[in-house]
């Protein structure tokens, strides 16, 4: 922010005593709290009007029965933003989660999300739903390649580090590198 926007006046919300940051915010207020902080203090968060909700590392709300998710789902604000790398790592509900919170109603109800789209593309492999799911998110989704934003990063460096085991450590790693082997043969 005071970087990019220095006439923003920032605000952590944390610590003891963080409720009297609330009572005085206004017009050009920043409020920057973590997950579990909002999911405490919703109660003081949930009647105040924000203009903007910027919900960073969005992935932390992909579980939309959790209270982090509920509580952040309850903030007004004017206009929302979902901050990602990985809007979906295991279920399509987790995109649904998020969504729920930045564009509510969009993917309609969980219910109706599942049957519409998250069965049929999970269980059945439907490529028709996963391509009208697809354009449906698509006009609120911009996706950019590292090399596209990073071009003043240097390369990724890869440091491969040989480590003796000791006859514990190795008997431990054969015994789950063996049962990740049994339950790999078992699930094909």
């Amino acid at each position: 922010a005071a970087r990019f926007a220095p006439s923003l006046r920032v605000h952590v919300h944390r610590g003891a005593g963080r409720g009297a940051v609330l009572a005085d915010l206004g017009p050009g207020d920043v409020l920057v709290a973590s997950y579990d902080v909002v999911a405490l203090d919703i109660t003081e968060l949930e009647p105040i009007r924000f203009a903007t909700l910027v919900v960073d590392e969005a992935q932390a709300l992909k579980n939309a029965a959790s209270l982090r998710a509920k509580a952040v789902a309850r903030i007004t604000a004017s206009w929302r933003i979902a901050l990602t790398g990985t809007p979906i790592e295991n279920r399509l509900s987790e995109l649904w989660s998020i969504f729920a919170i930045v564009h509510p109603g969009l993917l309609g109800t969980w219910e109706h999300f599942r049957e519409r789209f998250a069965r049929p593309i999970e269980r059945d492999h439907d490529h028709a739903r996963l391509s009208v799911l697809s354009r449906l998110v698509r006009p609120f989704v911009l996706r950019r390649k590292k090399e596209e934003v990073a071009t003043d990063l240097p390369p990724r460096l890869e440091i491969t580090r040989m480590l003796e085991l000791s006859d514990d450590e190795r008997a431990l790693y054969e015994a789950e590198r063996r049962r990740a082997l049994e339950a790999f043969a078992t699930s094909t």
